[in-house]
């Protein structure tokens, strides 16, 4: 699997993508690529930050809820 990667010609250096978003980079600290191999550290940690961001969309649904059932309970009692 090919990566972004930077060649020199005639002195100049230049951006070579190597999957989709390299298009759209600049600089090849932005690629994402694939970069293998991944430890064990590292698949944990995607795993966990996927898991923070699910939790972290559903705890808004619910204090979306919450505003909606204390507003409703504003208005019931006012």
């Amino acid at each position: 699997m090919m990566r972004c990667h930077y060649i020199y010609d005639k002195g100049e250096k230049i951006l070579i993508p190597g999957c989709g978003t390299g298009d759209y980079i600049d600089k090849i600290e932005d690629c994402v690529c694939d970069k293998r191999p991944v430890t064990w550290a590292g698949f944990e940690r995607k795993a966990f930050k996927e898991q923070v961001e699910k939790m972290k969309a559903h705890i808004s649904e619910l204090e979306l809820l919450v505003e909606n059932l204390q507003d409703k309970l504003k208005r019931r009692y006012l």
